[in-house]
């Protein structure tokens, strides 16, 4: 299952931040507190899952109907959103012509969405 999760967002948000506070000259640093840090990471958590992403934040199931429980489970627990169902597949391209490897000349695999039966 590929989506957003609230928990997902705010790690990916801290790693956003212990990045800016490493190129951060040494006087802002010492201006920071830890409810500014705590403030800049809820935003920016609140700002990659209104626009960030999508990333695998499941284990793959064996069947569709579990993911699809998982999702709803997701959703009102996590805070889960922008949830879809992927599965192994060959990738396309914006034609949707099948895209093949230039050293095995066999077709690239990758995450597609799910079509089928749900």
């Amino acid at each position: 299952m590929f989506g957003m999760t609230l928990p997902a967002a705010t790690k990916m948000a801290e790693t956003r931040f212990d990045k800016a506070w490493d190129r951060m000259p040494r006087s802002e640093r010492n201006e920071f507190t830890k409810e500014d840090q705590a403030a800049w990471v809820k935003a920016e958590a609140e700002k990659i899952m209104a626009e960030g992403g999508v990333r695998q934040v499941s284990p793959p199931f064996d069947a569709p109907a579990f993911a699809n429980d998982w999702i709803e489970l997701a959703k009102r627990t996590a805070g889960a959103r922008r949830c879809r169902v992927m599965c192994r597949g060959d990738k396309r391209d914006k034609d949707g012509n099948v895209i093949f490897s230039k050293t095995t000349l066999r077709p690239v695999q990758g995450w597609v969405p799910y079509i089928g039966a749900m």
